[in-house]
């Protein structure tokens, strides 16, 4: 095996030079290393990179698909029920949870499982609950209502899925509020389920 030894070399025309044919293998030593500018690797093919790869930050990669990646998960539970109000405004019963999203274009992804118990001791009844986000109201309200019986009393209950956008990097808080209606009185049952999910935008 020849050896050359030189410390640099340059093309005699142009400003480049080629290292060997298609199919051949260059090779460096164990403790030898490459250094200079980066960016002189500007084509590389998952064919031809075998190996694992050091573990550095992956701040800087760009051209990676993106959006619609979990990034965490929040799960909650109540597990008594709320104090029943005969209100007509609306008014905080729970914490569903919180959660501190890692960009401002990332969506948290809220699944709410709940019950409403609603009851009268005579005419109509009825109660509304709804997702709220700190101070903003995310809608989707949720009514049930009966009329016309001696004693009505319903419960029902309600299954939310709702992707919201809260374009924040502080932690945000959803609560569940409820309002009765009807000159009913309201009360959220237990055991309810949240899950807060958020997905990369």
């Amino acid at each position: 095996m020849s050896e050359l030894a030189t410390n640099k070399i340059s093309p005699v025309t142009g400003t480049n030079v080629t290292l060997g044919d298609s199919g051949d293998t260059f090779t460096i030593a164990s403790g030898a290393s490459i250094s200079g500018n980066g960016s002189a690797l500007t084509t590389l093919t998952a064919g031809n990179l075998t190996g694992a790869l050091p573990a550095i930050s992956g701040a800087s990669l760009t051209n990676l698909p993106a959006g619609g990646k979990i990034l965490q998960v929040i799960g909650t539970t109540g597990t008594s029920s709320t104090a029943s109000t005969s209100s007509t405004s609306w008014a905080n019963y729970d914490t569903l949870g919180s959660i501190t999203p890692a960009s401002t274009s990332n969506k948290i992804l809220i699944f709410l499982d709940y019950t409403m118990y609603s009851h009268t001791g005579g005419g109509d009844t009825g109660a509304s609950g709804k997702i709220v986000r700190g101070s903003t109201d995310i809608g989707h309200t949720q009514t049930m209502y009966i009329g016309g019986a001696t004693s009505p009393a319903l419960s029902l209950r309600f299954t939310n899925l709702i992707l919201d956008s809260p374009s924040s990097t502080s932690a945000v808080t959803y609560d569940l509020y409820q309002r009765a209606q009807y000159g009913g009185t309201v009360q959220l049952n237990s055991p309810w389920t949240c899950v807060l999910i958020e997905v990369e935008g």
